[in-house]
């Protein structure tokens, strides 16, 4: 294929004799004045861009084309577009008066920076053409770019998130993408390349592989070969500490990353996100078209991932590189992380029948270790293998002290104190060999993974929690209850795919996998050393396996792409207990098919798609176990498979040279006999059990994206997203219908001038309405916002953040949250910078969220810093 490429890159050459015109022009307006900042974008006689450029200052511009007739596109703000076709092999030069019409130019090789470049699927962002002067990390630049957005500290590119980020091509950090973003010195970064194809085989073609985005972060030429980073240290008089430490150094055999982070104000830097993501499973067969169907436990906690008002936080990670030649690279890295978190909340949830309140004063010890080794290597130019193991430990530590009463009339029930202790360590390891056999290529991938989990759940109370089950034994004081709990577990899978290029525009894909899930679970429930035994999920050794092979044919007409096919599957789950045991099995074919068209910078998709899942352990098992301080879990032996059927359809246009970049996604979800959890709830405890729905549920989707930089001065960035369910529950015995909808709109502006000042501001806002049954509750969040950085010079900079948070209740209002911080940047010298930042100034210190499960909506409260100053001083390297 190479030569192939190769061989029309020498046909062209040749017919074009090889040669470059240089074509120069001005720009002016209707009175000859020049215009600045007019994009110019040239096309060649397919109508193929060549690149784009701006006008300078004097209305000039310059490219560098083959010389044929080149039609040129001029777009400006303040002008109409004007297209006009010129030969630039007899016209070098040409001055172009914009009046209420626009002009065309041709293609970037041009004076100045230029702000993106097409290179096949590659886009290439000039991080300087995009920066103001304010920016400190990465994620800083990758917000501004066309595009490209950031939600929860992870990047997205036309709504799908972007999981890869490499700095010169390589992976730091196990590849995880928040960490780099994060630490990254924005003035290290001299181009962003956006690939649209991250490929998992090399080896694959365009048929044989589906978009994924990858990053890839070029370096200045000056940080290469050296270290460079930055060091800090901040805190105030008396209560706070800020010290960080970023140390990165890339050569072209060796790199290595230093970063450290400790902080008492309640600035996260490590979470159960991250350690999930960087455990080293998640996804690794599925992006290659592998199953895994077995669902994951039953939890019923809510995640709210917010900061706290008394929180510290260490956070210490190391990465090393070597490549020793084109064949062999061999990575590592270990991060250590120490959290203490302290804060207030509580929990309003509206039941079918009543509502209960949860006050509770928690804290949070957190102690994680994770670390990989990785090695890729290519005996061959036709051969990749790579290795990669992790080990990872957390353990981690929880108080709860609780006072729960019912909101309808006020009614003292329960104060209890919880402790909930876990501790993990997980081994995993995979194995990947591609060996590519002339236009066909085969990989065979294997994953092994073994997980070993003791926990301690340790209940006081002054009212018997579980009342209704058990009659648990009283102290002195309190109704005690214990539970300690060991899972073991061990997965094994093996993928392999052979891609068979049947003609140069049609492919077939045949995939056939395996996967094994051995788990054991022993539970020992106690009040005060009396053992409990009525009803309980004393063991089970459960056991899944699954064996499945899929064919998918693929075929290009012109530019478009279709894809069908069909999976088939065999399943056998199996959980042994002492007085039962449950079993499983059947048999599923899984049809599939996605059509994918490209027209000019128009995008259309569409799929289809079926997949099933089966119960898991706790899911599946007799008997009760004890989730938390007042919620109990019962399995069903008597559940049966759950099966799924998605449909999505996506329109995307996308013209960089425009800085325009818009997308629309519709997908519908229908759920057969879906494992939902009914509810047996008091005032004082629920049980929650899974059983397959009997009515199908229905899911929709709609998502909309549009950002367009209009000029260098004025960016416009818009978002929509709207979704809906509706589906059963059962609560107390009684089946109810839900029917929730949710819509949020984004909004936001970016204004800059000339790199001194910047203003970025919008508003955002949602509905959401839950309904179950006759009862049903309707919110609505109105949040504008304004951030603003001054660059005075090169020593000054002043910025100021405020954020406005209005919600309301079916009407009636519910919480306000100001948000107002300000700081300013002085730089004494060249590479010491001095900071004084004053955060939360209006003092808030309550935030408010809403959500639902299947038994109930809530409404949650969490405490949050208050006002507080910090002056640092960092050294950058």
């Amino acid at each position: 294929m190479k030569k192939s490429i190769f061989l029309l890159f020498l046909l062209y050459s040749v017919g074009s004799f090889g040669q470059k015109c240089s074509f120069k022009g001005q720009l002016l307006d209707s009175i000859n004045y020049p215009v600045y900042d007019a994009s110019i974008t040239a096309f060649d006689s397919k109508n193929k861009s060549l690149g784009f450029v701006f006008s300078d200052e004097n209305g000039n511009f310059e490219f560098a084309l083959p010389c044929e007739k080149i039609k040129f596109e001029i777009n400006h703000i303040s002008f109409s577009k004007r297209v006009e076709t010129i030969d630039v092999k007899t016209e070098n030069f040409k001055k172009i008066i914009l009046t209420n019409e626009m002009v065309s130019l041709k293609d970037v090789i041009a004076k100045g920076r230029i702000p993106v470049q097409i290179k096949g699927d590659t886009i290439e962002y000039d991080a300087q053409s995009f920066q103001t002067g304010n920016e400190e990390v990465l994620e800083d630049i990758l917000k501004k770019l066309p595009g490209v957005s950031i939600e929860n500290g992870v990047a997205y590119y036309q709504g799908k998130p972007i999981k890869s980020i490499k700095v010169e091509g390589r992976e730091v950090f196990g590849n995880n993408a928040k960490l780099i973003s994060k630490n990254l010195p924005s003035d290290a970064v001299e181009k962003i390349q956006l690939s649209q194809k991250l490929k998992m085989n090399p080896f694959a073609s365009s048929l044989q592989e589906e978009d994924q985005p990858e990053l890839n972060i070029v370096l200045k030429e000056d940080k290469k070969s050296l270290v460079f980073g930055n060091l800090s240290i901040g805190g105030d008089a008396h209560k706070h500490t800020d010290l960080q430490e970023n140390l990165f150094y890339f050569s072209r055999k060796v790199d290595g990353t230093l970063i450290s982070d400790y902080n008492t104000f309640g600035k996260q830097v490590f979470s159960n996100q991250d350690y999930r993501e960087l455990s080293g499973v998640t996804d690794y067969l599925r992006r290659e078209g592998g199953l895994f169907s077995l669902r994951s436990s039953n939890s019923n906690a809510i995640a709210i991932d917010r900061n706290s008002p008394d929180m510290r936080s260490a956070n210490t990670a190391l990465n090393l590189g070597y490549q020793k030649n084109s064949k062999l690279y061999i990575s590592g890295f270990v991060m250590a992380n120490k959290s203490n978190v302290r804060y207030a909340e509580s929990y309003r949830k509206m039941y079918q029948d009543f509502t209960q309140i949860d006050e509770n004063k928690k804290e949070h010890d957190l102690l994680a270790l994770l670390s990989r080794f990785t090695l890729n290597y290519s005996p061959k130019d036709d051969w990749q293998v790579k290795y990669q193991a992790n080990f990872n430990a957390k353990k981690s530590e929880n108080f709860t002290d609780n006072t729960s009463f019912v909101a309808e009339n006020g009614s003292l029930k329960a104060f209890r104190k919880v402790n909930d202790d876990n501790d993990d360590q997980n081994f995993n390891q995979k194995l990947s060999v591609i060996k590519k056999m002339g236009e066909h290529n085969l990989g065979i991938y294997v994953l092994h993974l073994y997980n070993n989990e003791t926990s301690t759940l340790a209940i006081k109370s002054n009212e018997n929690p579980f009342y209704n089950i058990w009659n648990l034994s009283k102290g002195a004081e309190d109704y005690g209850f214990e539970k300690q709990t060991k899972n073991k577990s061990n997965v094994l899978s093996g993928l392999a795919v052979y891609n068979r290029l049947l003609t140069p525009v049609s492919n077939l894909r045949v995939t056939a996998g395996l996967n094994y899930n051995k788990q054991k679970l022993d539970n020992e429930f106690n009040s005060h050393q009396t053992t409990i035994l009525n009803r309980v999920l004393k063991a089970a050794d459960f056991s899944f396996s699954e064996i499945y092979a899929d064919a998918n044919y693929s075929r290009k007409i012109k530019n478009l792409n279709l894809n069908f096919g069909a999976t088939l599957s065999a399943y056998h789950s199996e959980n042994k207990q002492p007085k039962s045991s449950q079993t499983l099995k059947g048999t599923e074919v899984l049809p599939h098919a996605s059509a994918n068209l490209t027209a000019g910078y128009y995008t259309f998709k569409a799929s289809y798609l079926q997949s099933y899942s089966l119960p898991s352990l706790s899911e599946f098992s007799e008997g009760l176990d004890v989730v938390n301080f007042n919620t109990l879990y019962e399995g069903n032996p008597l559940l049966n498979v759950a099966k799924n059927q998605r449909i999505t359809a996506f329109v995307g246009y996308n013209n960089l040279f425009k800085f325009v970049d818009a997308y629309f996604q519709l997908s519908y979800l229908r759920k057969l006999d879906n494992i939902r959890n009914q509810v047996e709830a008091n005032t004082l405890n629920q049980i929650l059990s899974p059983f397959n729905a009997n009515m199908p549920e229905h899911n929709y989707a709609a998502n909309l994206g549009f950002s367009k930089r209009f000029s260098r001065k004025y960016q416009l960035k818009l978002k929509a997203n709207w979704q809906k369910s509706d589906f059963d529950t059962r609560s107390n015995g009684k089946y109810f219908a839900v029917d929730n909808t949710s819509q949020n709109y984004q909004l936001n502006n970016l204004l800059k001038w000339n790199n001194l000042f910047e203003l970025n501001f919008g508003s955002s806002f949602g509905v959401s309405n839950y309904k179950t049954g006759s009862r049903g509750n309707k919110f609505k969040t109105l949040s504008p916002f304004a951030n603003m950085a001054f660059i005075l010079g090169e020593k000054w900079l002043v910025e100021s953040n405020y954020a406005y948070n209005e919600q309301w209740r079916n009407g009636d209002f519910l919480n306000h949250y100001h948000s107002l911080s300000a700081s300013v940047r002085f730089r004494p010298a060249a590479k010491v910078f001095v900071k004084f930042s004053a955060n939360n100034l209006l003092d808030n210190n309550l935030i408010v969220s809403e959500g639902f499960t299947d038994t109930y909506t809530y409404i949650y409260r969490k405490e949050v810093l208050g006002k507080y100053f910090i002056l640092q001083v960092k050294y950058k390297f």
